[in-house]
C-alpha cells in the first residue's frame, strides 16, 4: 500500500514539475488544477493497461483449463447485453468495450 502511494506522488511530482507537458497543452504556466486533471488521465489509462493486462491473462488460464468454449458463450453473452441496452435508452448503459476483443483473443488461442 505504501508502494502505491509513493508512486502516485511520485507520478504526480513528475507531471506537476513538467514544463514540456503543460505547454504540450498550451499553457505557459504550471497550474495545479490542469495539473491534478493530466495525472488523474495519466493514472487512470495506466491502470486501463493492467487491467486489460490482468484480463487477458484470465482467459489464457481460462483456456488452459480447457474452458474457452463457455467463456466464448459468456462473452459473447455479455456483449448482446450491453448492445442491447445501448439500445434501449430507458435502461441505464452498462458497455463492456473489451469483450470483443476477448472473444477475438480467444478465437485465435483456441484455433
Amino acid at each position: 500500500m505504501f508502494t502505491f502511494v509513493a508512486v502516485q506522488f511520485g507520478g504526480y511530482t513528475l507531471v506537476i514539475n513538467s514544463k514540456d507537458l503543460f505547454q504540450s497543452f498550451g499553457f505557459d504556466t504550471r497550474p495545479v488544477l490542469i495539473g491534478t486533471i493530466l495525472f488523474q488521465h495519466v493514472v487512470n489509462f495506466a491502470l486501463n493497461l493492467v487491467s486489460r493486462a490482468f484480463e487477458l491473462q484470465e482467459d489464457t488460464f481460462t483456456k488452459s483449463l480447457g474452458y474457452s468454449t463457455p467463456l466464448r458463450a459468456a462473452l459473447v453473452k455479455l456483449q448482446v447485453f450491453s448492445i442491447d441496452h445501448l439500445l434501449d435508452i430507458s435502461q441505464p448503459i452498462c458497455i463492456l468495450p473489451f469483450c470483443i476483443a476477448n472473444i477475438i483473443t480467444m478465437l485465435g488461442v483456441c484455433y
